[in-house]
C-alpha cells in the first residue's frame, strides 16, 4: 500500500538545515537562541570605559 512518502533519516532530514555548533538549530520564529549568560566581570574593561554606551546596539 501506499501510505504517503517514506520517512527520512536523521541525516537526510537535516541536510538543508542551517545550524550553529554553539546553539544547534535555531528555534522557529518568533522565539529566539538563548545564549549562556557571560561570565563574572566579562565585559567589565568595556563597561568600566564605555558606561552605558557598551551596551548600544
Amino acid at each position: 500500500a501506499n501510505g504517503g512518502p517514506a520517512p527520512e533519516a536523521v541525516t537526510e532530514a537535516l541536510a538543508d538545515v542551517v545550524a550553529d555548533a554553539r546553539t544547534g538549530i535555531a528555534p522557529l520564529p518568533p522565539a529566539s537562541v538563548r545564549l549562556p549568560p557571560p561570565r563574572l566581570d566579562q565585559h567589565g574593561g568595556e563597561v568600566r570605559r564605555l558606561g552605558w554606551r557598551a551596551f548600544e546596539a
